[in-house]
């Protein structure tokens, strides 16, 4: 994630669509009282910066007391732990949580976006990175049932399960939170005309991705996935696919 104060904008990080390889770039022209937060391992070119801090827990222990489903104590808990440990900003911290933990101007007036990619696509990516991350044989079947089962008990769904719709959406009435979402499959123009509006140079913006090189189908999800498994993760993903007009096909 990253607030840029020197251009105004605020990055919310998805998973599986090119968010780390952002990042670096926008480590490189962001400002030393940017907020960059750090990622699991860390990567080449990026700097993490000004994360940590103190926040007023109220306004999100309120909405959290709002939702729905049996995870309220936990998710209590979390907040009260960031809060104790001073993590005011994570890796993948949802749109409406820098909401709450942001001065009322930043989040009013800075640009917001993130990246968003076809489900499908973005399913099978997951899956190469998950048996990637964790050195495994685990099955497309499988994964799909672990991605489900986060899912369904609401549990964080990026990184290895990128279900993204939580990131930048209200929790409560599902509204989008962001002023633009980019499209993966387009990923380069569109981040450039991002960039352009923000004054920001884009060259090279993604000229080296990172997390790349562990997928093995060429980028031809179609020839990956059964009939089955596709009406499965469409099911999955419905949200996403509603709210973008996703088709197989795209």
């Amino acid at each position: 994630m990253v607030i840029s104060h020197r251009y105004r904008f605020i990055f919310v990080k998805t998973g599986r669509t090119a968010g780390t390889s952002i990042e670096v770039f926008l480590s490189s022209v962001c400002g030393p009282e940017d907020v960059l937060t750090p990622f699991s391992e860390p990567e080449d070119g990026h700097r993490p910066r000004n994360y940590r801090g103190f926040f007023n827990p109220v306004p999100e222990l309120v909405e959290r007391a709002t939702l729905a489903g049996g995870i309220k104590g936990a998710r209590l808990r979390s907040t009260l732990n960031d809060l104790l440990t001073r993590r005011r900003f994570y890796h993948h911290i949802s749109a409406w949580q820098i909401q709450k933990r942001s001065p009322r101007r930043v989040w009013a007036d800075y640009f917001k976006f993130c990246v968003e990619r076809n489900p499908w696509d973005k399913a099978v990516s997951g899956w190469y990175w998950y048996n990637h991350k964790y050195g495994g044989q685990t099955s497309l079947d499988r994964y799909l049932d672990l991605l489900r089962e986060r899912i369904t008990s609401h549990a964080p769904g990026v990184g290895a399960y990128p279900f993204n719709y939580p990131n930048y959406t209200h929790p409560r009435t599902g509204r989008l939170m962001v002023d633009r979402v980019l499209r993966f499959e387009n990923l380069e123009q569109e981040l450039a005309s991002v960039l352009a509006q923000l004054g920001i140079q884009a060259e090279g913006a993604l000229r080296a991705r990172a997390k790349s090189g562990f997928r093995k189908d060429g980028g031809r999800y179609p020839t990956a996935l059964s009939s089955g498994q596709r009406r499965f993760i469409e099911e999955l993903f419905k949200e996403e696919i509603q709210l973008h007009g996703y088709r197989f096909d795209d």
